[in-house]
């Protein structure tokens, strides 16, 4: 058992938990070997404490070791004290280490100052924080989660899921360049890889575990350097909340990947139980008639095989308001729809993108493109994707669902012409303008050397430009010329975050598994924020 430490000589009671104790005259731990008790030893001294001969006994003995008493869960079989209960992910992480490093920031954490640090934002860096964050919501797609808001003034609205946006999409844009050493910055986006490695964790093996176990070692100790400081006076800093990050690794090891036992799904449900609350006067006979109501509900679309008893979504038809085509069919267009004339610039990009994909003159095509097109607003990826929106057809929504990621070849002896092109695929990122279904037969097709009519569905598309990779963070600033890739390399959307910089942006990129467990409903096209 670990042991924890008073403040000296002062009337705070609370007992801290520290890894280092050399400045205390006392034994550190091994963070890589911690004292865990085994189930047998848990069991004993729980009925230790229930024999002691008074009340004020059990209390003393209680404080001493930890554990109350007997738990009515050790009948139970199977259940091992403490590997039966893992580290609950949302709130130690989501909410009190998220509050922690928040406070750290911004203001005299447990009444203490920075010491010999320099880790607090300034009023203003503060501030400008705050705004940023609230500004992010426009430019980030709702499918990635709800609108965060102004951290530093809006303080009773935060929410566990608002603050997992802050921290993985928001928090590494809008710290860059506001702390006064970057030491501080590279441990925060540290904390946040960590985070991204136990979130986007499919299996679990050996390795991972101990490359998770490792990270979070080396950033619990940086903690302590940075924020306690080894000083005794600054005990506070070492709260539980820290400690207990040393055992997020035990519990992947033993319960797998942290969003499997995460209180997202069950928050949720209390909120529907919430909203089943129809009385005032009896709100206990009113939740249990909603949940026998549910109950049955289930049951019948259990028995019946139904689908979904929910009201039907009333919409207005609207006719030719999406469409799939055989050569795409992982992709589903989505209105607005428009036929659009070609101006001569997009004509004769097109003309010069089909001359290099299918290596034949310019000159010889030209003639059979055609001068009309259609085009789409959106796209929806049906393989579990996002939906994207053109911005010059799709009518803007709160949230900016326009910037993509996509994929290229990308010959890498571009720049040795008499050499043989070696192809090499590359990720790039850009804001989605147009996307044109161009349909290729009769002279055409001849044309392309093709024997069969096909359908091409192009993407315009202007890249970011200038883009950097800081902390394994990317940025970009500004949007160069347009450029036509085929729809079937575009991938995913992508969100983006304002920094400290003038018309620079930080790419929220959630793909992978990552976009996989990140607790928000599927792409609502039609949801614009107030």
């Amino acid at each position: 058992m670990i042991r924890g430490v008073p403040v000296p000589n002062s009337t705070n009671h609370i007992h801290y938990l520290l890894l280092d104790r050399d400045c205390l005259g006392l034994d550190s731990y091994d963070p890589a070997h911690l004292l865990l008790r085994t189930h047998a030893e848990h069991l004993q001294l729980a009925a230790e404490v229930d024999a002691q001969p008074s009340g004020a006994a059990r209390k003393r003995m209680a404080k001493a070791c930890g554990i109350k008493g007997s738990s009515i869960l050790a009948r139970a079989p199977g259940v091992s004290f403490p590997d039966s209960f893992p580290c609950e992910f949302m709130h130690l992480v989501f909410i009190n280490m998220v509050d922690t490093l928040l406070e750290l920031y911004s203001i005299d954490h447990k009444g203490l100052d920075e010491g010999d640090g320099k880790y607090k934002l300034t009023i203003r860096a503060w501030a400008a924080v705050g705004k940023g964050t609230k500004l992010a919501g426009n430019t980030i797609p709702s499918s990635f989660g709800c609108r965060v808001h102004d951290i530093a003034d809006e303080k009773e609205y935060r929410s566990a899921e608002m603050q997992s946006v802050w921290l993985m999409y928001i928090g590494p844009s809008q710290l860059k360049g506001r702390f006064r050493k970057q030491k501080y910055y590279r441990h925060f986006v540290q904390f946040v890889r960590i985070v991204e490695n136990c979130i986007t964790l499919d299996g679990v093996s050996r390795n991972t575990v101990a490359s998770i176990r490792s990270e979070i070692i080396n950033w619990v100790k940086d903690f302590e350097s940075f924020f306690y400081q080894f000083k005794p006076e600054r005990l506070p800093m070492c709260t539980l909340v820290v400690h207990m990050l040393l055992h997020v690794a035990d519990s992947i090891e033993l319960h797998g990947p942290v969003w499997v036992y995460w209180s997202f799904v069950m928050e949720r449900h209390c909120g529907t139980l919430q909203r089943g609350i129809r009385s005032r006067c009896q709100p206990w006979a009113s939740l249990n008639n909603f949940v026998m109501d549910e109950a049955c509900l289930q049951g019948v679309v259990g028995l019946y095989n139904i689908g979904d008893l929910r009201a039907p979504k009333v919409t207005r038809a609207v006719p030719n308001a999406k469409k799939i085509l055989p050569d795409y069919p992982d992709c589903e267009l989505l209105a607005p729809r428009k036929m659009v004339e070609l101006t001569y610039i997009t004509r004769t990009r097109i003309v010069n993108t089909l001359a290099a994909w299918y290596s034949v003159d310019a000159a010889v095509i030209r003639p059979h493109v055609p001068h009309q097109v259609e085009t789409w607003g959106k796209v929806r990826r049906l393989d579990g994707g996002d939906t994207m929106h053109a911005a010059n057809l799709a009518k803007p929504t709160g949230r900016d669902m326009t910037f993509i990621r996509y994929e290229q070849m990308v010959d890498t002896l571009s720049h040795r012409p008499r050499s043989d092109p070696v192809f090499e695929r590359r990720t790039f990122y850009g804001q989605l303008r147009e996307i044109v279904v161009l349909p290729i037969g009769g002279r055409l097709a001849v044309g392309l050397g093709l024997n069969r009519s096909e359908t091409l569905v192009l993407a315009m598309v202007a890249p970011c430009n200038s883009i950097v990779e800081i902390e394994g963070f990317k940025y970009y600033k500004g949007l160069t010329g347009v450029e036509i890739t085929n729809l079937k390399t575009v991938e995913c959307a992508i969100g983006r975050a304002p920094t400290h910089r003038e018309g620079e942006f930080g790419i929220v990129d959630r793909s992978g598994s990552l976009s996989r467990v990140l607790f928000t409903n599927a792409d609502d096209d039609e949801h614009v924020d107030p």
